[in-house]
């Protein structure tokens, strides 16, 4: 457990061997909340679109889907219209 020491402004240093393990570095956002009596600290991502990146991945290409969702949408097009 490390331990900091809260500056007459207000501001506390997160010790160096939890920036490292985090991958902290100046201008990081960081999340604070309060939970009872605790303070807790969250890393918050660098870019939420880039952090989401990848989340989902797959073997097809995006255009791939992209056109099998179109071919789908003019099957059921057609299908409405040949009624």
């Amino acid at each position: 457990m490390a331990t900091a020491t809260l500056s007459t402004k207000g501001q506390i240093i997160i010790p160096i061997p939890i920036r490292r393990k985090l991958h902290l570095g100046p201008q990081d956002k960081i999340d604070i909340m309060v939970k009872g009596d605790e303070i807790v600290l969250r890393p918050l991502p660098r870019d939420p679109i880039e952090a989401c990146f990848g989340a989902f991945k797959t073997k097809k290409s995006t255009m791939s889907m992209v056109q099998a969702a179109r071919r789908e949408e003019l099957r059921i097009e057609d299908k409405k219209w040949k009624r």
